[in-house]
C-alpha cells in the first residue's frame, strides 16, 4: 500500500494564479482528477497531497 505524501510548491509572485490554475480552477480540477490527488491553494502556495506516485518529483 502506497503512503500518502504532501509536497508544497511556491509560485513566483509575478505569475498569475488564474493563468496557472484556470478560470474557476478549471485546470486545477483536471490535474486533481488525473493524478488522483488533493490540491490546496493558499495565496501563491500550492500543496499537493496524494499517493507516492501522485506526489513524485517527476510528475
Amino acid at each position: 500500500m502506497a503512503g500518502i505524501r504532501e509536497i508544497k510548491v511556491t509560485v513566483p509572485g509575478d505569475q498569475s494564479m488564474v493563468d496557472l490554475l484556470g478560470h474557476q480552477d478549471k485546470f486545477l480540477k483536471i490535474i486533481e482528477k488525473k493524478f488522483k490527488s488533493t490540491i490546496l491553494v493558499r495565496g501563491n502556495e500550492i500543496a499537493i497531497k496524494g499517493g507516492s506516485r501522485s506526489c513524485s518529483s517527476g510528475f
